[in-house]
C-alpha cells in the first residue's frame, strides 16, 4: 500500500500511533505506511495532513533561493554571486542569548539554535520565551536572514558581511546553517545593519 506524497520528498512530518510519535520524512512514507499496516482512509488522512503542513511550513526566506525565472538553484559558492544575491530579511521580534544548564535543558525545543560548549549549553530563542522560563538574555539581538542559498564551503562570505558591518560599528554574531547564514546583531542597530548589507549587496545603489 505504497502511498508517496508526491512532490514532498524533503518535508519531515510527525505521526501518532498508538500514542508513539514517528518522525519521518514523507519520501519514506510508502514503506511506512506498509509497516504500520494502516488501513487506506486514516492512510489517506495522513497523506492529506501531510500536504498540509508542508505547505503551511513554506516560508518567503525560499524566495532568495530561486533565480532563472523561480527556477529553486542548489548552493552558491562563488563570492561575486552571493554578495550580488544576499536579500537580507529582518525577522520580526526579539532574539535573546542565553546559558542553561540541566535544569532548562526542555528549553532547547523552542530554541532557534543551539550550541554546546564545555562550560554548559547556549540557546538563542525568542526574549519572550526566554523570560517565560526564567532565562537571563545575554544578548539582545535583531535576526537578520541572508536568503541567498549559501554553500557551506563558501569562501569569503562571512569576512565580506563581518567588514560591512564593522565599518558601520555593528557587532555582529554569525550562525550558517545549511540553507542559509544568519546573523544577530544589537536590537538598536538592525536598521543600519540593513542598510549596510543592502549597500554591500549593490554598492552602486543609493540605499535610502
Amino acid at each position: 500500500m505504497g502511498l508517496p506524497v508526491a512532490g514532498y520528498s524533503g518535508a519531515t512530518v510527525p505521526i501518532v500511533r498508538d500514542h508513539v510519535e514517528y518522525v519521518f520524512h514523507t519520501g519514506q512514507m510508502s514503506r511506512l505506511l506498509a509497516s504500520m499496516a494502516m488501513d487506506v482512509v486514516p492512510a489517506l488522512r495522513t497523506v492529506v495532513a501531510a500536504r498540509r503542513l508542508v505547505r503551511s511550513c513554506a516560508s518567503p526566506l525560499a524566495a532568495g533561493c530561486r533565480h532563472n525565472h523561480g527556477a529553486v538553484t542548489g548552493p552558491i559558492a562563488d563570492l561575486s554571486v552571493l554578495l550580488k544575491s544576499l536579500t537580507p530579511v529582518l525577522h520580526d521580534g526579539i532574539v535573546a542569548f542565553c546559558a542553561v544548564d540541566g535544569r532548562h535543558g526542555e528549553v532547547a525545543l523552542d530554541a532557534i539554535a543551539t550550541f554546546r560548549e564545555s562550560e554548559g549549553m547556549t540557546v538563542v530563542l525568542d526574549e519572550g520565551i526566554a523570560v517565560a522560563r526564567g532565562l537571563t538574555p545575554l544578548f539582545r539581538a535583531a535576526w537578520i536572514t541572508l536568503t541567498v542559498h549559501s554553500d557551506l564551503n563558501a569562501v569569503g562570505l562571512t569576512a565580506a558581511v563581518s567588514t560591512a558591518l564593522a565599518k558601520a560599528g555593528i557587532s555582529c554574531n554569525v550562525i550558517a546553517a545549511v540553507h542559509h547564514d544568519h546573523l544577530f546583531v544589537p536590537v538598536d542597530r538592525a536598521e543600519d545593519a540593513m542598510h549596510a548589507l543592502r549597500a554591500l549587496s549593490d554598492p552602486e545603489r543609493t540605499v535610502v
